[in-house]
């Protein structure tokens, strides 16, 4: 038996998913194997869709390592934004076995930073975006981080610019005629403090393509 560490991707799950036992009370969240028990019955379709949207939560995270770590600042009572939990809860959508990720519902990130009024992405040229956002000025060195997600490859290009430049251009060489989700969030460069993330919306990694999004 271990106790889950706070904030971490496994916190405030209650229950049996895949061979482990979560509990969550006043002393936080408990991890144990599960008992190996062998059972004559089949899975209730409850049990399966929970499982189904656990490994779809999981494998999802698998993928964001860097992005975790980059969104994950060290204020005391702000939990990340990127966990199972959240995921399971706020994100998967549908009916079992139908499930699917609702990117207008994802949050990269959370903390107390304030968040940019006004954030745009537009494809300017063949899979090159232009990436703006309003501005204040900070005491600290602060950055913007720009996540842009592949569900058809399932992996996550970021990019990242000085606070006071306003704007980024970003170029996408790897991904044709591909959609691409993508979300914005300040952070201090020392990472101690982030932003709640901002739904940019989808574009298409178009060639030859005159289309803005």
């Amino acid at each position: 038996m271990a106790k889950v560490k706070p904030g971490s991707l496994f916190d405030g799950l209650s229950g049996k998913l895949g061979g482990f036992v979560f509990c969550t009370g006043a002393n936080g969240t408990i991890v144990k194997v599960a008992p190996k028990v062998r059972s004559v019955h089949k899975p209730t379709v409850s049990q399966q869709a929970a499982r189904a949207r656990f490994n779809m939560a999981n494998k999802f995270l698998v993928r964001a390592g860097r992005l975790i770590r980059l969104a994950k600042g060290s204020e005391e009572n702000i939990s990340p934004a990127l966990t199972v939990k959240n995921l399971m809860n706020e994100v998967i959508r549908g009916q079992y076995p139908n499930f699917f990720i609702d990117y207008t519902h994802l949050k990269v990130s959370a903390g107390t930073l304030t968040t940019p009024k006004a954030a745009s992405i537009k494809q300017i040229e063949d899979r090159i975006f232009a990436v703006r956002w309003g501005n204040r000025k900070r005491s600290r060195p602060a950055e913007v981080i720009v996540a842009m997600y592949s569900p058809l490859q399932d992996c996550w290009e970021i990019e990242s610019s000085p606070l006071n430049s306003k704007c980024m251009v970003i170029e996408i060489p790897r991904y044709i005629n591909e959609v691409l989700e993508c979300y914005l969030f300040f952070r201090y460069r020392d990472g101690t403090r982030v932003s709640d993330s901002m739904y940019l919306g989808s574009v298409v990694c178009a060639q030859n393509s005159s289309i803005n999004y």
